[in-house]
């Protein structure tokens, strides 16, 4: 009996052995549990691009084209689309692409990348325009070729943003404006003028390089309105002068942050030219 009851025993250790054998073998998973697979969920799908269509560019847009070359000038610029047309585009160096001048060709592609081009009929004034449309669709960002009269190409650095009805108000003016009046010879003379609240000239003048008045101009001289608010464009400004003699701006681009204002314009003595003021710096 004692011989049976030994050879059970041993038959019973013999088998709790091979019961935790079997529980401490990892399976095909690594873990612990007799070989069962873990099957973890796939990770979600990226979300999809953004989608971008003509209705997003629909509307003002307003910024700088700012060239490579430290030779050449910044200038205030806009677009307009409407309608899935590009109906408009100017810059302050006189460039003006319109509906009665101009073909004016642009795509956006649904990554948001916008490509445009405007080419004068008569001349040879153009600007093409390659933009990246941010996600929130307010912003373009991008580079710029043109060529103007001189016929040498400019390329640089192009910022948009979009704009809307009552951007400007004509108060962003109030102050003192120093810059140029430089012919298209490219002589030039040194323009201020000091405006108030409403745009009314409250004084100035303009003098030669030397720093001598070449004419003056008196309160009640001429005054500056917004031709189109959502652009900064002012347009058909007069100014007369003390001695009778008339300036006229056809028109001028104030930039989005009020530091540039500048356009075409002709005087009655110094001919066509282009205007470029930023605000006077304060005196110590």
């Amino acid at each position: 009996m004692n011989s049976s009851f030994a050879r059970w025993k041993l038959a019973l250790c013999a088998l709790l052995l091979l019961t935790l054998g079997a529980c401490a073998h990892p399976g095909p998973s690594g873990g612990i549990g007799g070989g069962g697979n873990t099957i973890l969920p796939p990770p979600p799908p990226p979300p999809p691009p953004p989608t971008f269509r003509f209705d997003d560019l629909m509307g003002d847009w307003i910024g700088q084209l700012v060239p490579d070359s430290s030779g050449r000038l910044t200038q205030n610029c806009y677009l307009r689309f409407d309608s899935d047309l590009l109906t408009e585009g100017a810059d302050s160096a006189g460039n003006e692409w319109t509906l009665t001048n101009s073909d004016r060709l642009f795509d956006l592609r649904t990554h948001g990348r916008l490509d445009a081009e405007m080419g004068m009929w008569i001349g040879s004034s153009s600007l093409s325009l390659q933009a990246q449309m941010d996600e929130a669709r307010t912003v373009l960002t991008g580079t710029y070729l043109q060529v103007g009269g001189d016929l040498f190409p400019v390329s640089g650095t192009v910022i948009l943003t979009r704009s809307s009805v009552g951007a400007f108000t004509i108060n962003a003016l109030e102050g003192q404006w120093v810059g140029s009046a430089t012919r298209v010879n490219g002589r030039g003379q040194i323009l201020e003028l000091d405006l108030d609240a409403t745009g009314e000239v409250l004084g100035g003048a303009i003098r030669r390089r030397g720093g001598s008045i070449r004419r003056s101009f008196a309160a009640g001289a001429g005054s500056f309105s917004f031709f189109d608010a959502a652009l900064g464009r002012i347009e058909d400004v007069e100014l007369t002068a003390t001695d009778g003699r008339v300036s006229r701006f056809h028109y001028l681009l104030l930039d989005v942050d009020g530091a540039l204002l500048a356009g075409p314009g002709t005087d009655e003595v110094l001919g066509a030219g282009l205007i470029r003021l930023s605000p006077a710096l304060p005196v110590n």
